[in-house]
């Protein structure tokens, strides 16, 4: 899919002489077409012809598949030293903080991001007192209210070398947190 200032809102757009780096071959293509309809790539070659579509010539610019953002506070925050504008931590939970409701699709930083080839991005909460940040999840980065998180969930982050303490310290943390979890789930037919 393509991702950029209202490319899905146009419905034909040729982009001629690009270079194309592929995702599939490692391919570096000179001199290449891109044809996209309603926001999907449907061509990829030489000398493609589609009069009806909106033509942009890209000699010189570099066209790659889009870029994953894989640890950031994109839709988060707006402004580091602005309370106001931050929803990324909570002093109140760690390990279950989940961030989907806090993600703000209308974040300025999206079509910023966006420009510079980022798509999607896993989106991990900070850490505000535990090791424990929440959960992570993955949004797509194009700043709609109705299709934004792709993954919910996916992982619970933990910060090391983020506290007072030594990494050494938060290790044995973690380890005992993990034997407390085996050991409440091989009790749990207990209760």
């Amino acid at each position: 899919m393509v991702s950029g200032a209202n490319a899905a809102d146009l419905e034909k757009v040729l982009i001629q002489n690009a270079t194309v780096i592929t995702a599939s071959d490692s391919q570096v293509l000179e001199n290449t077409d891109v044809l996209i309809e309603d926001g999907f790539i449907v061509a990829i070659g030489g000398n493609l012809v589609a009069n009806d579509a909106i033509q942009i010539d890209a000699s010189n610019q570099i066209i790659t598949p889009g870029l994953i953002a894989p640890h950031s506070q994109i839709g988060l925050m707006e402004i580091q030293l602005e309370r106001e504008t931050r929803d990324d931590s909570t002093k109140y939970f760690s390990a279950g903080f989940s961030i989907v409701n806090a993600f703000n699709p209308s974040s300025t930083l999206i079509p910023y991001n966006r420009s510079g080839g980022i798509t999607s991005a896993i989106v991990i909460p900070s850490a505000a007192k535990a090791n424990y940040s929440g959960l992570a999840s993955v949004f797509k980065m194009d700043g709609e209210l109705d299709s934004d998180v792709i993954l919910k969930d996916i992982a619970m982050a933990i910060s090391f070398g983020a506290g007072s303490d030594s990494r050494a310290s938060q290790i044995l943390l973690l380890e005992d947190a993990f034997n407390k979890a085996l050991r409440f789930n091989d009790s749990r037919e207990q209760y």
